[in-house]
């Protein structure tokens, strides 16, 4: 889905879409993550729900 950026307020989880042209940032809720190891993040969410819930603006809190 993208590069992880940063952690964000502990609640949101930072990234720039690997598609994205001009480095447009999105956010995810962090309770949207299942595991994490030394290659990638894992989420509990498919690919199809998450492109439909990233979130596009900064949220309130991050």
């Amino acid at each position: 889905m993208g590069n992880v950026d940063s952690v964000e307020g502990n609640k949101y989880v930072k990234l720039t879409k690997n598609n994205a042209p001009d480095g447009q940032h999105h956010w995810f809720p962090i309770d949207w993550v299942r595991a994490i190891d030394e290659r990638a993040v894992y989420l509990k969410k498919t690919v199809d729900e998450v492109a439909a819930e990233l979130l596009n603006e900064q949220p309130t809190g991050a």
